[in-house]
């Protein structure tokens, strides 16, 4: 029998919203994303997999990566 999702898509959408409105930009990361929401990064690339979670958590990471250039 499969897991049951940790979140729903609501649920993931406002938890990531609120770290990057608590976390400075220069602080923003993966990581740091994943421990917010008492997670692992392989939980989070598990639900990436997941089609209604993908672009969410797709542009989360991105917005990461892009704080770093």
């Amino acid at each position: 029998m499969a897991r049951p999702y940790k979140w729903t898509v609501e649920q993931l959408r406002e938890l990531i919203e609120a770290y990057f409105e608590k976390t400075e930009k220069n602080e923003y990361s993966v990581t740091g994303l994943a421990l917010d929401l008492d997670a692992s990064r392989q939980t989070l690339d598990r639900y990436q997999k997941r089609k209604e979670f993908k672009k969410m958590i797709t542009m989360a990471k991105l917005k990461v990566e892009n704080s770093y250039e």
